[in-house]
């Protein structure tokens, strides 16, 4: 090795060995990335918010980062510059159709 990088290829992982000598190292042929920080694509799940029980139509529909907690807060942006502020109560899953998919869904309280 030179030194010098070849910015055609990966970066690749180099160990050196027990006596710790640069000259003698041992270089992995997979990429750096696939090795020390793999890449884990999920999806964002989308939640359905309501403020009641009984509600049939959801609050609002939001895609997540993360699937809401029940004791989480959630600030909703309100224009112009106000936000509103809820309380995750209730957090539960239904069904769109008998053999459709699953939809995350939370029941809020508004924090005043």
């Amino acid at each position: 090795m030179t030194g010098e990088s070849d910015v055609r290829s990966p970066p690749m992982l180099v160990a050196l060995v027990a006596d710790c000598s640069p000259r003698k190292r041992i270089v992995c042929s997979r990429p750096i990335a696939d090795i020390v920080a793999p890449t884990y694509q999920a999806a964002m799940p989308i939640v359905e918010a309501f403020n009641d029980r009984e509600a049939v139509e959801p609050l609002f529909t939001a895609e997540f980062d993360f699937l809401p907690r029940i004791g989480d807060y959630l600030a909703r942006s309100t224009p112009p510059g106000y936000s509103k502020h809820y309380n995750v109560v209730e957090v539960w899953h239904r069904q769109d159709s008998e053999a459709g998919a699953f939809r995350a869904c939370i029941r809020l309280e508004l924090d005043d």
